[in-house]
């Protein structure tokens, strides 16, 4: 491992040598803010993939300026983010809380303005060439930014990655390299990591809520709510011999000893509170 002036030193090379490219992702990043607020709204999985570009950029520099920690650890993380993307559904992005879009704003023009890194510049320059696209810290509060505007696309595992990631390179950045304003990576973080956590523990009480009133209706077995993005379907497992009304369908895809019903097929108080699509194992 190089020490903290070598490090530094092949960040600045990268920021220097590279202004051409941090100034196209400035570009790119601009026109796409205006088409969201000109009411473009991409899939989940489509913006998954498109907050990987970033992550890849970093990756090439790192390897084009002989960092292979820094070129391979952000390749392995686009290969994740890439895959855990691939789970998300091709549904609109939703709008996300006031807070969510206020931080993620915040974040954004962290890291689009990032201070650090360019020479013999003038203040105004870091409002085209701030090193975004070509190191580390200042494209992970980028894309950290852009993700918790997004909601965290739906998706808990999917924000948790990136946030360990963020924490990671944030607290290197600080501790590691003496560079204290990678403090607002760190916040940024923080704040993806507590939003997932948060709505990760929303879901478990929902379900536990549910299994419980389900129970208590008659129904038994328990109830696994689906993760946000779609990532897990829900199931409602059923048990002490409840006989659900309704049809039994076959077909490709339906697991034996499962009848998938709908939701006016479960008990008549509980309908409106289980998932359409759901899926029933009777006893």
């Amino acid at each position: 491992m190089p020490d903290a002036r070598q490090i530094l030193e092949g960040l600045s090379a990268i920021s220097n040598e590279a202004k051409l490219i941090a100034g196209l992702w400035h570009l790119v990043v601009v026109a796409g803010l205006v088409a969201a607020a000109a009411g473009w709204r991409p899939s989940r999985r489509l913006f998954a993939g498109l907050l990987l570009l970033p992550l890849v950029s970093v990756a090439v520099a790192a390897w084009a300026f002989a960092n292979p920690f820094n070129g391979t650890t952000f390749l392995v993380l686009a290969a994740v983010l890439g895959a855990l993307g691939l789970r998300l559904p091709a549904t609109a992005l939703s709008r996300a809380p006031a807070w969510s879009l206020v931080v993620g704003s915040l974040m954004i023009c962290f890291g689009l303005l990032y201070p650090h890194f360019l020479e013999n510049e003038s203040p105004l320059a870091y409002l085209y060439a701030a090193p975004t696209g070509l190191v580390p810290c200042p494209t992970l509060s980028l894309v950290i930014g852009l993700a918790l505007a997004a909601g965290g696309l739906g998706s808990r595992s999917w924000s948790l990655v990136l946030a360990c990631a963020g924490l990671f390179y944030g607290f290197f950045g600080m501790l590691r390299l003496g560079v204290y304003l990678d403090v607002g990576l760190v916040a940024g973080a923080a704040t993806l990591l507590l939003r997932a956590s948060c709505a990760g523990a929303t879901a478990s009480g929902r379900g536990r809520a549910l299994a419980a009133g389900l129970k208590g209706r008659g129904v038994g077995g328990r109830v696994v709510v689906p993760a946000q993005g779609g990532e897990r379907v829900g199931l409602v497992e059923g048990g002490d011999h409840v006989e659900e009304p309704g049809p039994v369908l076959h077909g490709p895809g339906h697991r034996p000893g499962h009848v998938p019903v709908r939701e006016q097929r479960h008990h008549s108080a509980a309908a409106g509170e289980a998932q359409r699509g759901a899926e029933t194992e009777q006893g």
